[in-house]
């Protein structure tokens, strides 16, 4: 029932965001509002005040404003002031491009607040920045950094934890750092050049924190679980190798893939050895996995208003930026359309965030926010971004698209969120069913 509740709650608050955008726009630009309803589909409830009727319709997933003399095709255009299509190109523009807007609004509140009850973050991101493992031929490697250095500074900045010295990374871009370390009493500087990913994206320079390689979550049915791998267990070996930090025991089984490991494990009464059989993961090129995640100690960090408002703004870029560059590599099939969720996705996740807090929550809906914004501007018709752009062709043409056009591109962009829906209810029962 949590899990209903929160979902419920979760759409309703974003869709009744998005829709207002148009209404209030519309009435203060002085466009009637026939109807608002949240859903679609048939009348479930609904009252009329004014020239406005207020529904809630049958299927919950979306909503919409009725404009008066927004469709030409269907409605009697008398060309009077009131109607949506008698208004400038200018004042359409703002009346549909204000949905999406307060979608991004809405998203900058919500993660303010989730700044200012607390945010979990990993535990190591407040301790000193002592490099605890440096990925196999990474940028960090190349350039001599080691484990155990000590980062003093990155660019002549002074960096105190691993928060400062991952955010002098991440901001940097492509451009070479030079960073100073302290090592065995001594202190070096050292030109380091992040790497480039294969998808032109910056995949840092490599160097981790220490994580112990102790299994803090096992996948139900995957190799660990099915050879007996449980939680709590820390991986002492694998085929006789020492294991002393998560990512070498990470990288020792991505790159093997179908072959036996012998894999020490220590636990409450004493050592044993499991043999365990890394499977292919097809969704990260073909890495071995075996279905265990690491332990990470996490505590609560509360902002001020001020610290809030500044790292709520810029955590919703970090968001901005994620959800982008997730449309664009699915569109061109560098991610596959199994990785999109669907409605049972979203209760799923909604109630394990209700169950996690207020904080857990707001963030969630925070992120999906910036998701229904990003995704409503994009120019497919019968979202408002397909709106968008008639009215961007209608500008530079002097004159609107012929309707017949119109028609068409609304049926095609009709087509495309139907199949989109339709991968996304596959991809949901398809998890479901496991």
């Amino acid at each position: 029932m949590s899990t209903i509740l929160a979902f419920a709650f979760v759409l309703g608050v974003l869709i009744l965001v998005h829709e207002s955008g148009h209404f209030f726009v519309a009435k203060k630009i002085g466009v009637r509002v026939e109807k608002f309803s949240l859903g679609f589909g048939p009348k479930l409830v609904g009252f009329r005040k004014g020239e406005t009727e207020y529904l809630i319709s049958a299927f919950p997933l979306g909503g919409y404003v009725k404009l008066a003399g927004e469709n030409p095709g269907e409605d009697e255009i008398t060309g009077q002031p009131w109607e949506f299509a008698s208004r400038s190109v200018l004042e359409r523009f703002r009346i549909v491009a204000f949905g999406p807007i307060m979608n991004v609004v809405l998203a900058v509140f919500l993660m303010i607040i989730v700044f200012m009850l607390g945010r979990q973050i990993p535990e190591y991101l407040d301790q000193s920045p002592v490099i605890g493992w440096v990925e196999e031929k990474s940028a960090a490697e190349k350039s001599g950094l080691q484990i155990n250095d000590n980062v003093l500074s990155v660019n002549n900045i002074k960096i105190k934890a691993w928060e400062d010295f991952l955010i002098s990374v991440a901001g940097n871009g492509s451009k070479s750092l030079k960073i100073k370390v302290a090592r065995n009493g001594r202190q070096l500087e050292l030109s380091v050049k992040p790497q480039e990913s294969a998808q032109g994206e910056m995949d840092g320079i490599g160097v981790y924190p220490h994580i112990p390689p102790k299994i803090g979550i096992v996948t139900p049915d995957y190799p660990a679980d099915k050879a007996g791998l449980k939680v709590g267990d820390v991986i002492s070996s694998i085929n006789g190798e020492k294991i002393y930090h998560w990512f070498q025991l990470s990288e020792i089984i991505h790159h093997s893939y179908g072959q036996e490991l012998a894999i020490g494990v220590e636990r409450e009464y004493g050592h044993s050895t499991v043999n365990v059989t890394p499977r292919k993961d097809t969704l990260k090129g073909g890495i071995g996995i075996i279905g265990i995640q690491s332990v990470q100690k996490m505590i609560v960090r509360k902002y001020s208003l001020g610290k809030a408002i500044s790292s709520g703004f810029k955590e919703i870029g970090k968001l901005l930026n994620l959800t982008v560059d997730f449309f664009k590599n699915l569109l061109i099939g560098r991610i596959s359309t199994k990785s999109i969720g669907g409605p049972i996705a979203i209760a799923q996740i909604a109630g394990s965030a209700a169950e996690s807090g207020q904080s857990d929550l707001f963030y969630f809906m925070s992120f999906l926010s910036i998701q229904l914004g990003v995704l409503n501007l994009m120019p497919i018709p019968i979202l408002d971004g397909g709106h968008l752009f008639f009215l961007i062709v209608e500008a530079l043409r002097g004159r609107p698209l012929s309707l017949k056009h119109r028609e068409i591109a609304q049926q095609i962009g009709l087509t495309v969120i139907l199949m989109l829906m339709l991968i996304a209810f596959y991809n949901d029962i398809a998890r479901v069913l496991g």
